[in-house]
């Protein structure tokens, strides 16, 4: 059984709602996001969670190889950063690809 996966993008959506002109969020892009094996939900935004809970931005559902909650997702103006949430199986970056990324 194929564990879910996560694809991220780096997509230009313009200056955040909430943020002043010349802040740092300004230049931070937003990050797309596309879950295989859901029913074709995405999610634009700079922070975001994936896991099971309901809480979570991103619910890869009926997969109970994610954990309640699996990573937290946040966009910086230098790339984006995965970061696993003590979830009981762990969280890897299986490519990445961009400016400068081998």
């Amino acid at each position: 059984r194929p564990r879910a996966a996560v694809l991220l993008q780096e997509a230009p959506c313009g200056a955040p709602l909430h943020a002043a002109p010349g802040e740092l969020a300004r230049a931070t892009p937003k990050v797309r996001v596309e879950v295989r094996h859901t029913a074709g939900r995405s999610v634009a935004s700079e922070a975001f969670t994936i896991g099971r809970a309901c809480e979570c931005d991103v619910q890869p559902g009926g997969d109970c190889t994610v954990s309640r909650l699996q990573m937290l997702v946040v966009s910086l103006p230098g790339g984006v950063v995965v970061a696993d949430a003590w979830s009981s199986g762990g969280t890897s970056v299986v490519a990445r690809s961009g400016p400068g990324v081998p």
